[in-house]
């Protein structure tokens, strides 16, 4: 399994998943008096969200401090990507790319993890950001 990019950047580091939902269909539905069924005008269809899952990790081989100062500048960095501005590329965990996304939302989910190998430091937490396909 492939790290999952948004724009070329990296979103997630370990334990990644995503879920793709449905394809929007836009379609206006009307019923008349007096007549069984449904009368449909097509429009098309909308975007696609995608839900991608994964853990966000400070640096190893650092510091406590600077550790933990890793683990919140990589999540600032992920959620500086949910601008409302930039349109790119979002390639999934399988190496499959997505044109025309758009990064909706990040959100820390869970507790912030910590681990220690001698000197070293390590935090990692999880995270979700919803990316949105524009043109399926």
């Amino acid at each position: 399994m492939a790290n999952p990019t948004f724009g070329g950047n990296t979103l997630f580091t370990g334990g990644e998943q995503s879920r793709m939902g449905p394809i929007q269909v836009r379609a206006q539905f009307d019923q008349m008096p007096g007549l069984n069924g449904e009368f449909v005008q097509g429009f098309g269809t909308g975007g696609m969200t995608i839900r991608v899952r994964g853990q966000v990790f400070g640096t190893a081989n650092a510091s406590h401090a600077t550790a933990f100062t890793n683990l919140r500048t990589a999540q600032g960095t992920v959620r500086g990507y949910a601008d409302g501005a930039t349109v790119a590329a979002y390639v999934d965990t399988n190496g499959t790319s997505y044109d025309n996304c758009i990064l909706m939302s990040f959100v820390a989910t869970g507790p912030v993890y910590y681990k220690k190998s001698g000197a070293n430091h390590q935090y990692w937490q999880w995270g979700e950001v919803v990316v949105r396909l524009l043109v399926p």
